[in-house]
């Protein structure tokens, strides 16, 4: 079925004495274009039902979340399922006479599902983040260090499958040859692996979280601690200046954590008296 509604339009262009190798060719064009129209239009449509959705529930509903989701372009990601799916469906329409380029066109729609995947998650954690920052629970909490933990996971995973799509390769065989080059890819992610390990000993052992007033000489870092994230700790000094400090450097190096005093209550003053 498909053939023969290829063939329509390149036996319109043979009709009209084009040759039938160009005919071939701007057959494919046409048909391509039109793919290509087709899924725009109907990711035009589809995204306006969901902006007006997803504005109304942002309006009506008492939770924030959904704002949060609107704010970070889920909806619009959401949007490019169903024109990925079709474009998907009409390659082999499209490339009915060219096999080679169908295998092409495939693997590209692929690998377009995988970074929509990736776009899409980046997008849902970020709103995750944002809303439990706004719960007086999680208002203390070094968050953006688990978002990222998930999305470093997330994009080795998606990688992995961009490379297995491209090579068509089985992606367990990656992990393999990954298994077999862990000490070069040690070397190349040593500052992740270590911020990973500290973010999570940082977080367990209750050591800073934000807001904690934090003096670390090493580093000039003397103030409130503002953002705790995989790689770094930003520390808002009392002289309005910024100071950054690897998150490692907490369980590495020796830095004073002035939660107790604040949490009592009292404050300590040193002054010099000279008597005479």
């Amino acid at each position: 079925m498909q053939k023969e509604i290829n063939r329509l339009l390149y036996d319109y262009l043979i009709k009209t004495g084009i040759g039938e190798q160009y005919a071939s060719y701007l057959n494919l064009f046409i048909l391509l274009i039109g793919a290509i129209v087709v899924a725009g239009l109907l990711y035009l449509i589809i995204w306006r039902i969901l902006r007006s959705i997803s504005v109304r529930l942002a309006r009506n509903t008492s939770t924030n979340f959904d704002n949060f989701l609107v704010a970070h372009k889920v909806p619009r990601y959401l949007a490019h399922i169903v024109p990925l799916l079709l474009l998907f469906e009409l390659v082999p329409l499209v490339f009915a006479d060219f096999e080679y380029g169908a295998n092409i066109a495939e693997k590209i729609l692929q690998i377009l599902f995988v970074l929509l995947a990736l776009f899409m998650a980046k997008s849902i954690f970020r709103s995750i983040n944002e809303y439990l920052k706004t719960k007086p629970r999680f208002h203390d909490k070094p968050m953006d260090s688990y978002i990222q933990v998930f999305m470093i996971f997330a994009w080795f995973v998606g990688i992995l499958t961009i490379l297995a799509i491209i090579t068509d390769v089985q992606i367990w065989k990656f992990f393999t040859a990954l298994g077999a080059g862990s000490a070069i890819i040690l070397l190349i992610f040593k500052d992740s692996i270590l911020g990973l390990v500290a973010s999570i000993q940082v977080s367990a052992n209750d050591m800073v979280r934000i807001g904690d007033w934090i003096t670390f000489d090493k580093y000039g870092a003397d103030g409130d601690v503002i953002e705790i994230t995989l790689a770094t700790v930003k520390v808002g000094n009392f002289d309005k200046t910024i100071t950054t400090i690897p998150t490692y450097a907490l369980i590495s190096d020796s830095f004073k954590n002035w939660r107790g005093m604040q949490d009592s209550g009292g404050r300590r003053i040193k002054r010099a008296l000279v008597i005479r």
